[in-house]
């Protein structure tokens, strides 16, 4: 996956910790809902709601981090009771939740 472009996110985070986003509503994005990329570490996205979203609503690690370094792990993050619909309106091949080389990552519901 060397070269390959993570989409961005409406909301991008990176080397961000303890993050709670709960109860909101996401509508209408251009590329990712929510990225949570490198070294992102034990946040929480708890009840939200994405909808009509042109890529991923949530997007949790990154491709290219398959040999990656301690400071640049995604770890122990929760995504947990979200409602997602209409996801992909413009990339077409994306999933609703993206998890790219993730360690202890919990998706619930």
């Amino acid at each position: 996956f060397e070269g390959v472009k993570e989409i961005p996110g409406n909301l991008d985070f990176v080397h961000s910790s303890h993050l709670l986003f709960s109860g909101n509503t996401f509508k209408y994005l251009g590329a990712n809902g929510f990225r949570l990329g490198r070294g992102t570490q034990s946040n929480t996205l708890f009840n939200n709601t994405l909808s009509e979203i042109s890529a991923a609503a949530i997007s949790v690690g990154a491709l290219q981090d398959h040999h990656t370094t301690e400071a640049r792990r995604v770890k122990d993050n929760i995504i947990d009771n979200n409602l997602i619909a209409n996801t992909g309106t413009d990339y077409w091949d994306t999933s609703a939740i993206k998890l790219a080389y993730t360690d202890t990552t919990r998706l619930l519901h």
